[in-house]
């Protein structure tokens, strides 16, 4: 009998920070905090279990898990950039 089993496991975190104030000034808005505080966490998991008991049999199971979490600041003048921009 031939059986494998692999483990994947990562996690990430993006993150950006920027100031809206030279956007805001080119539009004439106006706000009360110029700063924008983006974060991005990503988790990946990945399972694989592989048998072979003879050798006309093979069999694999899978299992995946992946989730992204956007914690990126709520800006109040989202809708004021998504009108400009289109």
């Amino acid at each position: 009998m031939n059986t494998r089993f692999n483990v994947n496991l990562s996690t990430a975190r993006g993150k950006s920070d920027f100031d809206l104030s030279p956007l805001l000034a080119l539009y004439g808005a106006t706000a009360n905090s110029t700063l924008f505080h983006g974060r991005v966490d990503t988790d990946n998991y990945a399972f694989t279990l592989t048998s072979n008991p003879v050798p006309f049999l093979d069999a694999k199971v899978f299992y995946t898990y992946y989730n992204t979490s956007n914690k990126s600041d709520s800006h109040p003048h989202r809708r004021l950039f998504q009108s400009l921009i289109q």
